[in-house]
């Protein structure tokens, strides 16, 4: 594309506010929020998008075996899960 790095935060901050409705506070939050954009390691936010995809597929087909999953987790009961 041809937008200029100094116009990153304020493009950021309107679509933020355009798509979703969301007004951000400051760049921390906005445009700077994932330190691995400021050195070019692009490839790490679709690794964490594919470990979470995973992560909720694991989640939804174990509470369908195990209905009562979420309170084993909070007592520490990993066993039947781990099967």
């Amino acid at each position: 594309g041809d937008l200029d790095v100094t116009d990153i935060p304020t493009r950021w901050n309107d679509d933020m506010k355009n798509l979703l409705d969301i007004d951000v506070p400051d760049d921390t939050r906005g445009c700077l929020q994932d330190i691995h954009w400021s050195f070019l390691a692009i490839g790490y936010f679709p690794t964490y998008l594919l470990g979470a995809m995973m992560a909720a597929q694991l989640s939804h087909y174990c509470k369908q075996e195990l209905p009562d999953m979420e309170s084993m987790i909070e007592q520490g009961e990993f066993n039947e899960i781990r099967k």
